[in-house]
């Protein structure tokens, strides 16, 4: 470990400070071994975090990223997992930027699960984008605006699908002939 340290110091430029506050985080997180604090250190580095305020706004960062990802795994019913970077940034908008709590997660998710069959966080993403625009902030909210009918001007769709009509009376005509 001491090797470590004297190379996240000397070679990636971490004041003892920095280095301290992220053993300290490592070893809150689960992971003090010597491998995630070299590689958590030269990123650390990489990302310009070289003084005490820079590396408490990063631990704020994470703090605040790992609670908005344990909301979103709560509200949509996933079990407990390592988010991917995007699902990460993703969680961080919904929560701690936009404010939506697990009662939008879920009915976000729910239209998602409705309209496609399976979870797509980049389904969800785009739902809770538009409501954000919209001012959407209330499950019902939502409610009331899904009962309305579509304001885009277009009339509602037909009972009927009038390709499959023409296919079909195409095949008919050509096995008519027959």
């Amino acid at each position: 470990l001491s090797s470590t340290l004297l190379y996240i110091h000397d070679d990636c430029g971490l004041p003892t400070d920095v280095i301290v506050m992220l053993v300290q985080y490592a070893k809150e997180q689960g992971k003090d071994n010597t491998h995630y604090i070299e590689s958590t250190g030269r990123a650390w580095a990489q990302e310009g975090i070289l003084s005490h305020e820079a590396a408490e706004q990063k631990l704020r960062y994470l703090d605040e990223s790992g609670k908005a990802w344990r909301t979103v795994e709560r509200a949509l019913g996933i079990a407990h997992r390592r988010p991917s970077q995007k699902e990460q940034e993703m969680a961080g908008r919904w929560v701690n930027t936009w404010h939506f709590d697990d009662g939008m997660l879920r009915e976000a998710y729910d239209r998602c699960i409705n309209a496609t069959g399976k979870m797509s966080f980049a389904y969800i993403n785009r739902i809770l984008e538009r409501w954000q625009r919209e001012g959407i902030h209330t499950t019902e909210q939502a409610r009331k605006e899904s009962a309305k009918p579509a304001s885009t001007g277009e009339s509602a769709a037909p009972s009927y699908d009038i390709d499959a009509y023409e296919k079909m009376s195409q095949w008919e005509l050509l096995h008519k002939e027959e």
